[in-house]
């Protein structure tokens, strides 16, 4: 996501907790507070999705491999993948 994405999100975050605080002071009706209130949810859910740094991937290496080591897992009890690898 480019720079200018994630300041839009960001904006879009600042907006909405600004417009929360007004309706609050302006004692805005219940259903139009929590309405507001998923809004800004959301828009904050946006907001640190696009800064989050991607995960790297849990398991590296062959199908083959991760399946034989969960059937291990499975029968001998659970171990790391690096445990497994120096026994095999």
């Amino acid at each position: 996501m480019n720079e200018q994405s994630k300041k839009e999100l960001k904006e879009k975050f600042q907006n909405r907790a600004k417009r929360l605080q007004k309706l609050i002071a302006l004692d805005a009706a219940p259903i139009i507070l929590e309405n507001e209130v998923k809004m800004l949810n959301e828009a904050y859910k946006q907001y640190v999705n696009s800064i989050k740094e991607p995960s790297k991937p849990k398991y590296e290496g062959s199908n083959e491999e991760y399946e034989a080591w969960l059937d291990d897992c499975i029968t001998y009890g659970d171990c790391s993948i690096e445990e497994w690898r120096k026994i095999q």
